[in-house]
Formats: structure tokens, sequence, C-alpha cells
């Protein structure tokens, strides 16, 4: 599995990225000959002789490659205990293409290998620009584009075609999503590593779309260098089935200071998938331009930190400056909107009240200025916590204690019952989280319906 799958040019030391994800399984039951630490892969390129050169690894505390592959990293080993069906190992390419990957099982009983030669599906250079609106919430993460010198209105960002190439074959179907139709070619024993281990293979606009919760999926154990795949992804999955044995989720990432390595990952992970959706329309990367949104509550620090991270982040990957990225408040953004589709008509003065997960903005427009604004730190999300207690995982919210006996999505074969029997039983997992599942699920388990009978 590889990500990404577009690429410009043939120079070996641009600045690209490529993240190649392997997934085993090894069905036998006692002893397992098999395992992911069996497998080894190289990476080359085609030098100016046209003769394959292999790309030379490169220790990540190496600040003076131009380009190289980093050391492998295992992320997950088959485990019954663990509930891991399979293990799973990530290489990344960084500053260059490659053109053939040599693949080592290594066994007792003798070593196989294998030779893959790419074939690059390519964009085609033109002057089209295109800007991106990022707002990254405490609760939810919407991305919308627009096509630079169209007046036209922004569009949630969707793609037609994969992100990620991948090994297995799979024939396109008219009756299914592409999607799922990828997905399910997938070795079901492998399928959850790269379902809750890597990107999606497209935002689809329908399986997977816009907006997702900010969340991560974060390797247990040891987090104090969480790295990008290797330990730590965007959970696409989240809410919607169970992960593997060794994960855990992460959603206060938006506001806590000691997140601030897996606030960066997030967003950079949101930049991939940008990138790879300007290659995919053939825009011009270097024109592209960002719009990220923040609460007028964000205290100076906390800003300046965004601010730093939008910044290096868009230039190492998409190559913009810091002229091509804007930052507008959360309350702004719906009046400029709504002023622009002409909904103020014959108004003198508009208030923009946002109420978000973590914060509540006000502000006050007369003339078509703004006049007053305010911020207090408090959101939905209070609502579904415990109050004034210092515990997080105490479940003393009067909606949780109400409803969680009678919230069900099924019987027990039910990917969203098994979801909310293992969330309510994880004393790790917040009531906050738990009510924000039911929410994210309201279709199923009627939670909005149930609250409203009893007020």
């Amino acid at each position: 599995m590889l990500f990404s799958l577009t690429s410009y040019l043939q120079n070996k030391n641009e600045n690209n990225y490529f993240k190649v994800m392997t997934v085993i399984n090894d069905a036998t039951t006692d002893f397992r000959p098999v395992s992911i630490n069996n497998l080894e892969m190289s990476f080359f390129f085609r030098n100016e002789n046209s003769r394959f050169e292999e790309i030379e690894t490169i220790d990540k505390d190496n600040t003076h490659a131009k380009f190289g592959v980093y050391p492998a990293v295992v992320r997950s080993e088959q485990s019954i205990e663990q509930e891991v069906d399979a293990g799973s190992k990530f290489y990344e390419i960084f500053n260059s293409q490659f053109d053939a990957i040599s693949i080592r099982f290594i066994l007792d009983s003798g070593t196989c290998e294998g030779v893959l030669l790419q074939n690059w599906n390519r964009a085609q250079r033109t002057q089209d620009s295109y800007t991106y609106a990022v707002d990254l919430g405490t609760t939810n993460t919407y991305i919308s584009c627009c096509k630079f010198g169209h007046d036209n209105e922004p569009e949630q960002l969707n793609m037609n075609e994969p992100m990620v190439a991948f090994l297995h074959d799979f024939k396109r179907s008219s009756q299914h999503s592409l999607v799922s139709v990828i997905e399910n070619a997938i070795a079901p024993e492998c399928r959850k590593n790269f379902n809750t281990e890597f990107v999606p293979a497209l935002i689809d606009g329908s399986i997977y779309r816009f907006p997702i919760r900010t969340a991560l999926c974060v390797q247990k154990g040891d987090r104090s260098k969480p790295s990008l795949f290797d330990n730590c992804n965007i959970a696409f999955f989240y809410e919607k089935s169970v992960g593997l044995g060794n994960q855990s989720i992460l959603t206060d990432i938006k506001w806590e200071d000691s997140h601030e390595k897996e606030l960066r990952l997030f967003i950079r992970e949101l930049l991939l998938i940008i990138k790879t959706d300007v290659l995919q329309r053939n825009g011009l990367l270097a024109n592209t331009k960002l719009i990220w949104f923040r609460p007028l509550s964000f205290k100076g620090s906390i800003k300046d930190i965004y601010t730093t991270i939008w910044q290096e982040e868009a230039n190492n990957l998409l190559n913009i400056v810091s002229s091509q990225i804007d930052c507008v408040s959360e309350s702004e953004a719906p009046y400029y909107y709504f002023s622009k589709k002409n909904s103020f008509n014959s108004v003198d003065a508009v208030s923009i009240v946002d109420i978000g997960g973590g914060s509540s903005d006000f502000i006050y427009f007369a003339d078509g200025k703004p006049r007053i604004a305010n911020s207090v730190h408090f959101g939905c999300d209070v609502l579904w916590g415990n109050g004034f207690s210092g515990f997080e995982n105490e479940r003393d919210n009067g909606i949780y204690k109400r409803f969680v006996e009678t919230i069900h999505f099924g019987d027990h074969t039910d990917e969203l019952e098994k979801l909310n029997i293992k969330m309510c039983s994880d004393r790790e997992v917040s009531t906050k989280d738990i009510i924000n599942f039911w929410l994210s699920n309201d279709n199923r388990c009627e939670i909005t319906k149930k609250t409203q009978r009893i007020l």
C-alpha cells in the first residue's frame, strides 16, 4: 500500500513524500513461521545512465541528507492476546521518487526475493490554482476547496480517484462504491490494519467524507516520539468500527499544550491529503492558498503554535510561503459566506454566534464591519463531561447515566454495537467521547429523540 501515488517530475530529489505500508498475516495457529519482521524492502531509482541505483537508508537524526529512505518501523505484530490479526510495517521515502522495490522474505527455509516496478500516475502541469479552507474544530474537522479565479461556492473536498496505490487487484463496479470495492478486495485478516493505520483509499464523499472527527489513532505504550503512520494517524474509522487491540484514540488535541506534536501530525496528514487532491486536479502546488480558522478565545501562545505549525508544514509539503496562508476567526467566516450569498440584503446589523465543541464565539457586524467580538472557552463538550470533576474517566454525566443502558445499535454482531460496548466498558474513554459517538450515529441509536422525550 502506497501513499501518495501521484508525482510531478522525474527528479530523484524533488520534494516528494511516499509512505509504504506492508501487512502480513500468518494463518497457522500454533507456531507462526512468518511475521512482519521477516519482510525487508529496498527502494531504487533510475540514475542518469538508466541504471537502477539503491536509495540509501538514512537515520532520522541525519539532517544533512537531501533524500533517502528512513529505517523501517514495525507498527503492529500479529498477536491473539492483543487482538491484532496481522503485523504491519512502514517505510518512508523522502524527497525522492522511486522506480523499483526489492522485496525479500527471510525465512528459516531460505530467502524469497522479488521486484516490483512502478507505473506512476503523473499530474499534468497546468496553471490551475486552488484555495483550501480547513476548519480544525474541537470535535470535527472540515475541508472545503475552490478553484482560484472562479467565483464559485466552495465545495467539500471529494476525490474521484484513489490517493493510495495497492498491490492487490480490484474491479470497479457500478453497483458498489470504489472505496468498498477496494477495501473488500483486501484479505479480511489484513483489512483492519489498512483501515485503522493508514489513510483511506480515497475521500469519496460517502464512506469517507468531511467533516471527520478530530481524532488520532495512536499506538499504546510510549508516546514520547509520535511519528505519522509509524505510530500515529488520523482516525478515519473512529465512531464507525472497532480498532485494533494495540490502539487508543486521542480526541483532545486542539487545546491541550501537551499534544502539540500530535496536533502537528494531524495537520501534516491533512496537508498531504490536500497535496494529493491538488495533483489529482492537475493544479499548481506552488500557487495553492490555505485558510485556517481559529476561535477568538485562542490565547496568544496557542495561536502562535498553530501559526508556526501551519506555516512550517505547508512550506515543507506544498512549498508555499506565509503570504499564501490566511487565518480567519471561526465567527467571522459565516458572516462573509452568507454576505457573499446576499443573505443580509436590507439588514443593517448582524450578530453571529458560533457554538463549537470547546469554545463559543460572539461577533456583531454593523455596516459590513465587525464592531464587537467576544469568546468563551465553553462549548458543547461541557454538556457531555462531568462538570467540575478533575477525573476525566468519571462517569457522572447525567445524559450518560440516563441512557447508557438503553442505547443499542442492534445485536452483538453489529459493528457499531461492538464499538458501543467497548467504549462504555473502557474506563479510559470519557463520557464526552461516548456521547459524541452516540450523536454521530444518531440515525441508528436515536439519542436525539430519546433526550427530547424527557424535556
